[in-house]
C-alpha cells in the first residue's frame, strides 16, 4: 500500500466517480461547482447520510445514493513508538501468549491461551471485577467494584497474590510506562488512588470528580506523567501525576467534542446543542501524544424546543417532538427528518490539552447500509489504539460491533476517516492487540466469549488509484467512469462549501466490512434465563421494536443502570433522566407525572418515545425482571461501616422530624407515598404546556404536579427536580423551601446535616 506523506497541494482535483444519468451515462462535470479536499465517491450519501442521521424508518438505508459522500484517508504504520498497553484500562488485556479477561459476573480473572482460546487459569478476586492491566512481567492488577479492592494476581499463579482495600467503587486500573505505580479510578467516591506496584502501599488518594470510568496515562507537555480521567458525564479530567517540579498539580477539565466533521457542513450550530454522556474509556495515543476519549454527544434539544411547543397545538408534529432529541436538523436542508439525538464519538485530545477536530466534512458510509458508518456504533465502550497502525478501535456494546476509525490522517480527527467496521459477538465491552498487531482480540461481554480477528486485510489496505474510483467493479459504490467532478453548485449553500478545505495530497481506502474469525467462551452467564433476555433488550440498539432507526436502547441513556445526568425536551416539557439500578422496586405509580401503575406500561411508553415498534409481552417481561433483579447500583461512598456518622445521624432525625416534614412524603423503604404534590418547581412555559395538553384530551395530573421521587440514590443522581433545575441537594432545599417540607427556619449546620444525611440513602 502505497501512502504518500500528507501535504497540503493547492487547487488540486480529486478523483470521484461521477453519478449515472438515467441510462448509464456519467453526467458532465457541472460548472461553478467547488473542488472537495477528500476522495468522494458516486451516487454517494448526502441525501441518505442526512436521512440516516435522523429520525428515519427502523429499516436500514438502501444502496441508493444521490449526492457524493468521503472516502476515508489510509491508516499509516506508527512513525512513533506506540505506547504500553498497560497504561490505559481495559477489561481485556493480551500479551504473547495469553488473553485476560475481566470477568465481572464470575468474580474472576480469566487466563486463555492464545493460540487455542481455552481457559487455563480461573482465579478468584472478588464480587464484580471491572478491569485489568497486565504489566511486562505478567502480572495483572483487577479492580473488584463490589469489594472495594485492587487485586494483584502474579504471573502463573492460580490465587490472588496480594489484596489490597481502597474501599469506594475501583474501576479503572493502569499502570505507568515503568509499571511501578497502579493508579485506580474510584467510580462512586470520585477518586483517583496511586498504589505502589512494589509495595502494595497506597501513595495517594485525590478527589478529582464524580461517576468516574476508565484512564490513560499519558507524558504532559511538561514531560511529567499525568492521567486522562473519564467521567461518565463528562467532561474528561487532566490529573497530573509526577512531582511536577512545584508545577500545580489541580485537575483541569478538558472538554471533550462538541460534533461531527458533517455537523460543520450540515448543521454547524448542532455543536451549541451538543452535551457529553455516557463517557467511557480512554486509551494513550502512540508516542507522547495525548489521548483518545470515547463518548456520546447528545442532542436533547433546548428550551427553545419548549417554547415552540407551548405556542403550536400539541399534536402538531412540525414544531416538537414526543421522542428524545431536539426537534429539526436545523442544517437548511428541509429533508422533512429529525436530527439525531445520539452520535457515538471520539475526541482526540493532545498532550497540551487541545481537542483535534476536523474541518467540515462529507460523511463517509457504510457500502452496506448507506448509513454514515459513525452512525453504525451504538454504546461505545471501549477505544483502543493499534500497536503499529494508525488504527483506533472502538466497541460498540449496543451494535454488536468494533467501528475502526484512522488516527493518522491530515487534519487528525478519526471521526472524519472511518476506515472498517467489524461484526463480532453480543455487546462488546473491550478491544485488545497481540503484540505484533496482526490480531484483535474482543471481550464479547453477554456471549461470554472472546472473538479474534485477523487484522490481515486491515493492514493491507490498497489505495484508491486516482483515476480509478468508479471502475466496473465498483457496482456497489455506484459504478461510472472515474472522472473529475467537484460537488454540484447549489449541493451546498455558499458559506458552507467555502469552509470545506482545500485538496490534500494522500492516499484513499474504501471502507471494508470484516467479522471475528473465531470466538472462544471464557465462562457462563450465571443469570437466571429471563434476566439474560432482559439485559440483551435492555443494550441492543439494533433491535426495531425497541428504537427507532437503531439509535436507543434504554442503556443508552442509562448506563448499567444509573443516569446520563441530562434533560431531555419533550411535548410535555423538560425531563430528567432518572436513574434505575436500585430505584425501581416498590416505587409505583412511575414517570415524573405518575401516570403508569406498572413498570411495563411505563416501559411501553418509553419505548413509544424511544421511536420502537414495541415489544410483545413476553419481551416486556423480560425486560422488567432484568430492571427490577440484574440491575447493581454503584456503592455509596457516604456510608460509613454499618452505620452512620454523628452529622449524618443528626440530618436523620431532622429528616425524621414531624415538624420539617420530609418523611410526610417520603415514607417507608421506598421513600416515596406514591402521590403527585406540586412543590414549586415548575416553570409557566411548563404549566402552559400542561394545560394545554388536557384542553386536547390528554389525561395528564393538573399543571404543577409530580410524582413523588423515591429517594434512593440520591448521591448520585444529580441533577434534581423533573427539569433538572437543581444541581445539588442544597439546591433542591433551597428552591423548595415552605413547599416540600418546612426547611427554611434550618440553620445552616442543620442543613449540611440533613444533606449529609440524604447522601446516604
Amino acid at each position: 500500500m502505497e501512502v504518500p506523506t500528507p501535504a497540503r497541494t493547492a487547487n488540486r482535483p480529486i478523483a470521484i466517480a461521477a453519478p449515472r444519468a438515467a441510462h448509464g451515462t456519467p453526467r458532465p462535470t457541472p460548472p461553478g461547482s467547488r473542488r472537495l479536499g477528500r476522495a468522494l465517491f458516486g451516487l454517494g450519501g448526502l441525501a441518505v447520510a442526512l436521512v440516516a442521521c435522523g429520525k428515519a424508518e427502523n429499516t436500514a438505508a438502501g444502496p441508493q445514493r444521490e449526492f457524493p459522500n468521503a472516502l476515508p484517508e489510509a491508516p499509516r504504520a506508527l512513525e512513533v513508538q506506540a505506547a504500553p498497553a498497560w497504561t490505559s484500562s481495559h477489561a481485556l488485556a493480551v500479551d504473547e501468549d495469553a488473553v485476560y479477561v475481566a470477568d465481572e459476573a464470575n468474580g474472576a480473572l480469566v487466563v486463555l491461551e492464545r493460540d487455542t482460546l481455552q481457559p487455563t487459569r480461573t482465579v478468584p478476586v472478588g464480587q464484580g471485577p471491572a478491569q485489568l492491566a497486565v504489566g511486562p512481567d505478567g502480572t495483572a492488577w483487577v479492580s473488584v467494584r463490589d469489594s472495594g479492592t485492587l487485586v494483584r494476581v502474579d504471573a502463573g499463579a492460580d490465587a490472588p497474590s496480594r489484596v489490597i482495600d481502597l474501599g469506594g467503587e475501583p474501576y479503572g486500573v493502569a499502570l505507568s510506562r515503568q509499571a511501578d505505580r497502579v493508579y485506580v479510578t474510584d467510580h462512586a467516591g470520585g477518586r483517583v488512588v496511586t498504589v505502589d506496584a512494589s509495595s502494595g502501599q497506597i501513595l495517594e488518594e485525590r478527589s478529582v470528580g464524580r461517576l468516574l470510568r476508565g484512564l490513560a496515562v499519558v507524558t504532559g507537555a511538561n514531560g511529567e506523567p499525568a492521567l486522562v480521567v473519564v467521567q461518565q458525564a463528562g467532561p474528561a479530567l487532566y490529573v497530573p501525576v509526577g512531582s511536577n517540579d512545584g508545577l500545580p498539580r489541580t485537575p483541569t477539565a478538558l472538554a471533550l467534542r462538541h460534533g461531527l466533521p458533517s455537523d460543520l457542513l450540515f448543521d454547524p450550530m448542532r455543536g451549541e446543542r451538543l452535551g457529553v454522556s455516557r463517557a467511557m474509556a480512554a486509551t494513550a495515543m502512540p508516542g507522547d501524544d495525548g489521548a483518545l476519549i470515547v463518548h456520546l454527544e447528545t442532542d436533547t434539544g433546548t428550551s427553545e424546543d419548549e417554547l415552540r411547543a407551548a405556542a403550536a397545538p400539541r399534536f402538531d408534529a412540525e414544531p416538537a417532538t414526543d421522542g428524545y432529541g431536539s426537534s429539526q436538523s436545523g442544517s437548511g436542508f428541509d429533508f422533512g427528518v429529525r436530527s439525531r439525538p445520539v452520535d457515538a464519538v471520539v475526541t482526540r485530545v493532545d498532550a497540551d490539552g487541545t481537542v483535534r477536530q476536523a474541518a467540515p466534512a462529507l460523511p463517509v458510509v457504510a457500502p452496506s447500509s448507506g448509513e454514515p458508518m459513525t452512525a453504525r456504533v451504538a454504546q461505545p465502550s471501549d477505544v483502543n489504539h493499534h500497536p503499529t497502525m494508525s488504527l483506533a478501535f472502538v466497541t460498540g456494546e449496543g451494535s454488536d460491533n468494533v467501528l475502526v476509525l484512522n488516527t493518522g490522517s491530515f487534519d487528525g480527527d478519526p471521526m472524519a476517516h472511518p476506515v472498517a467496521e467489524i461484526a463480532v459477538g453480543m455487546a462488546p465491552r473491550a478491544v485488545a492487540f497481540s503484540p505484533d498487531g496482526r490480531f484483535a482480540y474482543v471481550l464479547n461481554g453477554q456471549s461470554f466469549t472472546v472473538g479474534e480477528i485477523d487484522l490481515t486485510p486491515l493492514l493491507t489496505m490498497k489505495a484508491v488509484e486516482q483515476h480509478a474510483v468508479g471502475g466496473a467493479s465498483d457496482a456497489g459504490f455506484g459504478g461510472g467512469e472515474a472522472v473529475f467532478i467537484d460537488v454540484p453548485e447549489g449541493a451546498l449553500p455558499p458559506e458552507r462549501a467555502a469552509a470545506l478545505p482545500e485538496a490534500v495530497a494522500t492516499a484513499f481506502v474504501r471502507p471494508v466490512a470484516l467479522r471475528q474469525d473465531r470466538e472462544a467462551a471464557y465462562g457462563v452467564d450465571p443469570s437466571p434465563a429471563a434476566v439474560r433476555r432482559g439485559r440483551r433488550i435492555f443494550t441492543y440498539a439494533r433491535n426495531p421494536g425497541l428504537s427507532e432507526a437503531g439509535q436507543f436502547a434504554c442503556a443508552t441513556c442509562h448506563p448499567d443502570g444509573t443516569e446520563d445526568g441530562k434533560v431531555w425536551f419533550i411535548k410535555d416539557g423538560p425531563r430528567q433522566t432518572i436513574a434505575l439500578a436500585g430505584r425501581l422496586q416498590d416505587t409505583a405509580p412511575f414517570n415524573w407525572l405518575g401516570t403508569k401503575g406498572e413498570l411495563k406500561h411505563n416501559m411501553e411508553q418509553t419505548i413509544a418515545r424511544m421511536g420502537g415498534h414495541g415489544l410483545d409481552e413476553a419481551e416486556l417481561a423480560d425486560l422488567e425482571q432484568f430492571l427490577l433483579h440484574g440491575l447493581r447500583p454503584p456503592r455509596n461512598p457516604n456510608l460509613v461501616g454499618d452505620g452512620l456518622d454523628p452529622v449524618q445521624a443528626l440530618g436523620k432525625q431532622i429528616f425524621e422530624d414531624p415538624e420539617v416534614g420530609c418523611m410526610s412524603c417520603h415514607i417507608g423503604e421506598a421513600s416515596t407515598d406514591g402521590e403527585l404534590h406540586d412543590v414549586g418547581s415548575t416553570t409557566e412555559v411548563e404549566r402552559l404546556l400542561r394545560q394545554q395538553a388536557n384542553e386536547q384530551g390528554a389525561d395528564l395530573p393538573p399543571p404543577g404536579y409530580f410524582n413523588t421521587p423515591s429517594l434512593r440514590g440520591l448521591w448520585y443522581t444529580a441533577p434534581y427536580l423533573h427539569n433538572g433545575k437543581a444541581d445539588t441537594l442544597y439546591d433542591v432545599l433551597e428552591q423548595t423551601a415552605g413547599t416540600m417540607g418546612a426547611t427554611s427556619q434550618l440553620e445552616d449546620d442543620e442543613i449540611d446535616a440533613l444533606v449529609a444525611y440524604l447522601l446516604t440513602l
